[in-house]
């Protein structure tokens, strides 16, 4: 089946990235609500954390912000770097605009290229983008104009403004309005046609690909689940004959201390993938989120395997005989069991996010147990 890629980052706790730039800042500030007044010059760059940040008057450099809302009416001269919940822009924004937010809202001018990582990414009637656009959201309207040229990945998109290079997207429905000017070539991947208003002007060439579901029968799906646990315990099993010690503390704290475990793993799972985000927006930080990006994924697929050798000692304990059974049979008792009720759909999503978390939770519990004094 076709999927598209979505990128969702919708939390503001990157305040925890900024001392990484604070030897370079001009001017930073940390507080509830920030505001440069239209009076007011930053000469240098401007760094912010707060709840929102309203940027009214003119920044002589670049605007690094983890904030709620942020908006710009006012002038920045150099990029701008955002991660927030709401990002409107009606100013001018000089460089590059690079942004994650849940809400992406350009009615203003942005001389460098648009980078956007959203849930709804709107190009307002009025608003202007001199270099290309890049996006990643959930629905995409481009209703003003972007004199490079759009790719982008997204649920929904619909085209009622100018494009003076070409456009590729990967979408579920696309829209061409009456009136759209595409300058370039109009390169589709869809589940279904896009939809082009004969009023339209599409001066290159219209190219539609297709993605038809895949349907798998019963028993390939059987087959699937069946490979894929076996794959998956060989896995925890040599892992575990590697590294056994550490193995076994990190599923003794989810025995131990599950709540905390579970919170821990909820905090992390949310709030590196955004740090990851923000580094790869910085672009200076590519190499940095590259690799967490790394250690991140081992982690989470590791954290099954913690908690089926925690699920599998509590199983043997609780219904099984008295006798010490090895962590190996736990491991592939609970992997057994964790594989049942993951493919049991109504409940599905709960059991792999409560064993996301719990396993994730407490690797970061056991490291700071390890660095306690």
């Amino acid at each position: 089946m076709f999927r598209f890629k979505k990128t969702i980052v919708i939390i503001t706790a990157l305040f925890l990235m900024l001392p990484l730039f604070v030897f370079a800042a001009s001017y930073k500030v940390s507080q509830k609500n920030v505001s440069v007044a239209e009076n007011e010059t930053v000469s240098g760059n401007l760094y912010v954390a707060s709840g929102e940040t309203y940027i009214k008057g003119i920044v002589k450099g670049d605007v690094v912000a983890a904030t709620g809302k942020l908006s710009i009416d006012g002038t920045v001269s150099g990029d701008v770097i955002a991660v927030s919940g709401q990002i409107d822009s009606s100013g001018n924004v000089n460089g590059d605009l690079r942004v994650a937010g849940g809400q992406v809202r350009i009615s203003g001018k942005v001389d460098g290229d648009l980078l956007v990582a959203g849930g709804d990414v709107s190009l307002l009637s009025g608003g202007y983008v001199r270099g290309d656009v890049i996006v990643a959201g959930g629905n995409i309207n481009l209703d003003g104009k972007v004199a490079g040229g759009v790719r982008a990945t997204t649920g929904n998109m619909f085209i009622r403004g100018w494009v003076d290079g070409s456009v590729i997207v990967n979408s579920g429905v696309v829209t061409v309005t009456q009136g759209a000017v595409i300058n370039g070539n109009l390169n589709i991947k869809s589940t279904r046609n896009a939809d082009i208003d004969q009023g339209a002007q599409i001066k290159g060439t219209v190219m539609q690909h297709i993605v038809r579901p895949k349907e798998v029968s019963p028993g390939a799906k059987i087959a699937a689940i069946i490979y894929g646990f076996f794959a998956y315990l060989v896995l925890g099993l040599f892992i575990y004959w590697l590294f056994s010690k550490p193995f076994k503390q990190v599923s003794e704290t989810i025995s131990e201390e599950p709540g905390k475990a579970f919170l821990y793993g909820l905090a992390a799972f949310f709030l590196v993938p955004v740090v990851i985000i923000f580094l790869f927006i910085t672009l200076i930080g590519i190499p940095i989120a590259v690799l967490l990006l790394l250690i991140y994924v081992t982690t989470v697929v590791l954290s099954k395997l913690f908690v089926a050798l925690a699920a599998g000692k509590y199983l043997f304990k609780r219904f099984g005989s008295s006798k010490k059974v090895s962590d190996y049979a736990a491991i592939a008792l609970g992997l057994l069991v964790y594989v049942v009720l993951a493919n049991i759909p109504v409940i599905s999503w709960i059991i792999n996010f409560g064993v996301w978390f719990l396993g994730l939770g407490s690797i970061f519990l056991s490291l700071r147990k390890a660095h306690q004094p």
